[in-house]
């Protein structure tokens, strides 16, 4: 890699390879999108499987000028927020806060010694939980800080406080967030910019966030899978995807197989669903007369695209949770119109009626899947949107042309550190 790129610190939860999650797939694209502009030096914890440890440092540092494994996080703690107290309230916290607590301050040495051998410029903030390792350094709490949020959750915790943790346990939680909630004032005001992937994230950050920072949407990236659909022809068939192992992609199946399919299948009836075998015993005994359901081939991706392919739509009934939905760009990248709830497609700048059809009712969500499947010429339009999108927000070329510039702007906006990786002050907002 050449001496000449900027240096940028990029901390991340765990390791971005292999893509084996939602995170993995939408952080290990921007390593590849910085790395032909910037020489990046990745932090991150250990692989939970050690045997991959060589390989999946290989793979890493084919983008990374440097790969450090620091210590381990607990997933989705808020270090000093106020759901990281509720959860512990809550008892929903593995281990305690001040464990976790103490393993931030050791990620921060881990941090600031990578600073001190290379002149690092900028910090990329992999979820909010990580910008505790930079506010606990003078050094590194001087350089210009961005931070994708992939998952907020703080009503969620505070619903378990109440109804888990007792009246005592709230009061003295709340008392204690308090505190919290002051130090977190100041530490937000040093944020130059979130990139949010769902309207609950952009809602938090609203109201905490500083005037001149900024709150922009779509931090996914996907890489192309280098085949797409192109022929619009009715195919009867429709695309489920996602595994039974998430929740909210069971309690979607089964919103499906109750209340929306019967009544699809009445003007429709031969319907062919592909879908993972996981989501089988969704369907098992309900009225579905009619109803052909087609097994996703999960030993390969290609296959899996194949078959997707050979669909007329994707289908993604999502009503809980947060985050942009890989599902939904992986339909955008095969070329495929989506039908979906309002909530799986938080953070994804798609219009009803041009890429997608939004419904939450059964009765709406019935209309626009049959629409897609008898509306050769919506189709045809919507194909040809879903795939113009990807292309310019989600390929690897279109969106790491605004990730580049993004992270520009914000490296720019401080002096250049001095030797050794201290950075002038004044760099952050």
């Amino acid at each position: 890699m050449s001496e000449t790129k900027p240096h940028i610190l990029v901390l991340a939860p765990f390791p971005p390879w292999p893509l084996r999650s939602g995170g993995a797939a939408s952080i290990f694209p921007r390593l590849v999108a910085l790395s032909a502009s910037y020489q990046v030096h990745l932090a991150c914890t250990a692989p939970a499987n050690l045997a991959e440890e060589g390989a999946i440092r290989q793979e890493l540092e084919k983008f990374c000028a440097s790969v450090t494994w620091w210590p381990m996080f607990a997933k989705n703690v808020r270090w000093h927020t106020r759901e990281g107290l509720l959860r512990q309230a809550a008892g929903l916290l593995g281990p305690p806060l001040r464990n976790a607590m103490s393993q931030a301050a050791a990620a921060s040495r881990v941090a600031e010694s990578i600073a001190a051998l290379h002149p690092i410029e900028i910090i990329q903030c992999e979820g909010s939980a990580l910008c505790e390792p930079v506010w606990r350094s003078d050094v590194l709490a001087r350089l210009p800080l961005v931070v994708v949020e992939h998952n907020i959750e703080h009503e969620f915790a505070l619903e378990c406080a109440e109804a888990k943790g007792g009246w005592l346990n709230v009061f003295l939680n709340r008392l204690a967030a308090r505190q919290v909630e002051r130090f977190c004032a100041a530490a937000y005001r040093r944020i130059d910019e979130v990139r949010f992937l769902s309207e609950r994230d952009a809602e938090f950050w609203r109201r905490r966030l500083p005037g001149e920072a900024r709150l922009t949407s779509g931090a996914g990236i996907l890489g192309d899978p280098g085949v797409w659909k192109t022929d619009s022809a009715s195919t009867g068939r429709l695309a489920l995807l996602g595994s039974a192992a998430a929740s909210q992609v069971r309690h979607g199946a089964e919103w499906l197989a109750a209340e929306v399919l019967p009544g699809v299948l009445a003007s429709a009836p031969g319907l062919r669903l592909l879908l993972s075998r996981s989501l089988a015993p969704c369907f098992a005994g309900k009225s579905l007369r009619g109803l052909q359901l087609d097994f996703l081939d999960e030993t390969s991706v290609a296959a899996m695209d194949r078959q997707i392919i050979a669909c007329d739509a994707v289908v993604s009934a999502i009503f809980k949770g947060s985050g942009i939905k890989m599902k939904n760009l992986i339909a955008f990248a095969l070329g495929l119109p989506v039908i979906a709830t309002r909530k799986s497609l938080e953070g994804i700048p798609a219009t009803h009626g041009t890429e997608v059809w939004v419904a939450d009712e059964p009765a709406a969500f019935q209309t626009a899947l049959l629409r897609m499947l008898q509306d050769e010429p919506a189709r045809a339009r919507a194909m040809r949107a879903v795939r113009a999108l990807y292309e310019r927000q989600y390929s690897t070329d279109g969106a790491a042309r605004g990730w580049q510039e993004l992270i520009e702007s914000h490296r720019r906006s401080t002096p250049n550190p001095s030797p050794g990786g201290s950075a002038a002050p004044g760099g952050a907002t």
